[in-house]
């Protein structure tokens, strides 16, 4: 067994999925055939249960990054309890979190900060390889630190791809240290979190570069930051006669998506060296996959009230590009009451921050979007809604459902259009909001009887055209439909041009409450029904392929059922926001808390098991009717109130709060420029 010190610059270092380069074109996958995919299942399985420590622990994440996490926590769960090596607890506890339970990062945390500096740099190396910092207080006293360079680089790693820019500066300034093993180990964390100007550093230090080790991660760092050259020496060393070297080479190909490796990759599962074996295993399932994009999830209140008269409900949030502090944008939250009858919902307020969250203002009643009263003192309200910024017009858009309500608060459905899209437009330069208006639709008094674009996410495209999912109702009732509205918009009318595909189930109410997405390309369509959640594609956002139900990576189902989904839309990645079953939270109506994040297979159209986060909390009420946007390049928001009417908080903590769930990633969203 290698010493502590050389297994960092060696074995137990080198472990982690790398960050997709931003800007990059699309990634290349391969398909693994069924075969090879089991032979690959095989060795990990194997390896997890053998009896070497750290490869078995290399192959817990091979598993994991394959799309088999929940055998994963299932073995090793149990065995952080007996575990009392620190090292080795911080290697149980890091595949735990890369599986998806992140409360085991509490004891990477709690080893980073005890006395005993016997795992100091094991407990920095693994918080930086699954994406976790705490609240970074042990990880700037050991940047802070010059005794241990160790300990400081892993702790700047770990800071960096949090977005510390001082620790990703400080990792770069030691690549030219004197020691091989530092700066080995430099050049390895710059693989993982540098971008294309670190080559030239790479390739100005590397003549100097004779350890093999050390060399080695300057390779493999090249190949991973797209450079031929280094591409080339990463094959070469799959076919080294140094075991540690091929192994390293075998981890490296598929953060490199090096698809040339493929045949070695394959013959290195009949390797006679474990550890190449498993990390051979653990790169063919990756290359069959997608890239995915470490992500920081947080939350914290924007407001809290409690009334025995109503709780906030519907908030959701757009951002208004320039016109926050510093030239940063502001971000307005529309948000309503809901009343004391079930789905009664009061006029539109809104919410103001000018610093990314810090303070808000509001809520402010929008005087111009009040009820209104109708025809036999009938209430008109808009529920559902959902704001966007439209560049085309330099205004903000609201879409949601203009509804009847009965003098006790009961909705009326009774009539042709009473429920139709409803639209508003903020003007920042002037601060106006403009009343409600509605889309005016064909057939209203048979196939579109009910239309309701509530709780969606909608597009625009390049040409300033807008896409907006809806679900309707026909004339007699029945279930749900949904489809897609191709509309024009001028500033002040929005213009039916076509509709999609209609798509609907037999079961429960249909499909409704629809969002749409774009990524790489192609359109993602999510869809609630009452007993499973749906997805589908298109090419053209308007024309989609029949509906099919989320799963899990693994083939399980997601279990979110009867409420809505909303994606959060990265240039490198797809993700998803849902609630589900199997989260200790049966006592929670519809299961509807907490809120979770995840990474999709756009390809396969499953969430990632392994990349699955709770975003906002379960506190003894439900959530559900949520929303989720692009805010910075940095940063996306769900945002979500508690259901709570009433004067006192919940047993289990809920207090009416109104949460943003910052979602912060690891490399830039460029949708955003």
């Amino acid at each position: 067994m290698k010493s502590a010190v050389l297994m960092l610059v060696g074995m137990t270092f080198l472990i982690g999925a790398v960050d997709v380069l931003p800007g990059a074109e699309p990634v290349p996958r391969m398909t693994l055939d069924a075969q090879t995919r089991e032979k690959c299942a095989d060795v990990l399985r194997q390896g997890l249960k053998g009896d070497e420590f750290w490869p078995a622990i290399h192959a817990a994440e091979g598993l994991t990054l394959g799309g088999y996490a929940a055998e994963v926590l299932e073995f090793l769960k149990p065995k952080l309890s007996t575990e009392r090596d620190a090292q080795k607890r911080c290697g149980i506890a890091r595949e735990i979190v890369r599986a998806g339970d992140h409360s085991a990062a509490s004891v990477m945390l709690e080893i980073l900060a005890s006395p005993d500096p016997h795992g100091h740099v094991h407990a920095a190396e693994s918080l930086f390889k699954v994406f976790e910092c705490g609240d970074r207080k042990s990880l700037q006293q050991a940047f802070a630190q010059n005794d241990q360079l160790t300990l400081k680089l892993m702790a700047a790693a770990a800071l960096a791809r949090a977005g510390d820019p001082s620790a990703l500066q400080a990792v770069r300034e030691l690549l030219g240290h004197s020691d091989p093993k530092h700066y080995g180990i430099a050049a390895w964390i710059l693989g993982q979190i540098g971008d294309a100007s670190d080559i030239a550093r790479l390739k100005a230090q590397l003549s100097r570069v004779t350890d093999v080790v050390p060399r080695a991660n300057f390779e493999h760092a090249l190949a991973i930051l797209g450079d031929d050259e280094g591409r080339q020496a990463l094959e070469r060393n799959l076919s080294s006669s140094d075991n540690l070297i091929r192994t390293y080479a075998a981890t490296f190909a598929s953060d490199a998506r090096d698809l040339g490796a493929i045949p070695k990759l394959k013959e290195l599962l009949n390797d006679g060296f474990a550890d190449a074996r498993i990390r051979a295993a653990q790169s063919l399932l990756m290359l069959a996959g997608p890239v995915t994009i470490p992500f920081q999830a947080s939350f914290s209140p924007a407001y809290q009230e409690l009334s025995p008269a109503y709780c906030w409900f519907h908030p959701r949030v757009a951002a208004v590009p320039g016109q926050g502090a510093d030239g940063n944008p502001a971000v307005i939250m529309t948000i309503q009451k809901h009343l004391a009858a079930d789905d009664h919902y009061s006029g539109l307020y809104f919410m103001r921050t000018n610093d990314q969250g810090k303070t808000w203002t509001g809520p402010t009643v929008i005087p111009e979007l009040a009820w209104k009263t109708g025809d036999n003192n009938e209430t008109i309200a808009v529920c559902d809604v959902t704001p966007g910024w439209l560049a085309h017009t330099g205004k903000l858009l609201l879409i949601g459902i203009k509804l009847r309500y009965s003098s006790k608060g009961a909705q009326l459905v009774d009539q042709p259009r009473s429920h139709e899209c409803a639209y508003a437009t903020f003007e920042p330069r002037t601060n106006k909001w403009s009343p409600w208006k509605m889309l005016q639709m064909p057939q209203t008094d048979s196939k579109f009887f009910l239309v309701a674009p509530g709780c969606v996410q909608w597009l625009e495209k390049p040409d300033g055209t807008l896409l907006i999912p809806t679900y309707f109702q026909r004339a007699g009732g029945g279930q749900y439909a949904t489809t897609v509205l191709h509309c024009s918009f001028d500033g002040n009318e929005l213009k039916l041009l076509e509709t999609g595909s209609e798509h609907t189930v037999s079961e429960g109410r249909g499909l409704y409450e629809p969002s749409l997405a774009l990524f790489d390309g192609k359109y993602y369509l999510t869809l609630r029904n009452d007993s499973a959640a749906y997805v589908t594609t298109s090419d053209d956002g308007l024309h989609f392929a029949p509906p099919q139900k989320w799963t899990f990576d693994d083939g399980k189902d997601l279990g979110s059922y009867n409420t809505q989904a909303h994606w959060l839309s990265h240039s490198d990645g797809l993700f998803l926001s849902y609630t589900r079953r199997g989260a200790n939270n049966d006592h929670i109506a519809r299961n509807r808390a907490p809120i979770f994040v995840a990474q999709v297979d756009p390809q396969n159209l499953q969430v990632l098991r392994r990349t699955e986060q709770a975003l906002l909390p379960e506190r003894g009420v439900m959530l559900g009717n949520f929303g989720a946007a692009a805010i910075t390049s940095r940063e996306s928001w769900v945002t979500d109130a508690e259901f709570l009417v009433g004067t006192q908080p919940h047993p289990r903590g809920a207090d009416g709060s109104v949460w943003v769930g910052r979602v912060r990633w690891s490399v830039p969203n460029n949708q955003l420029k």
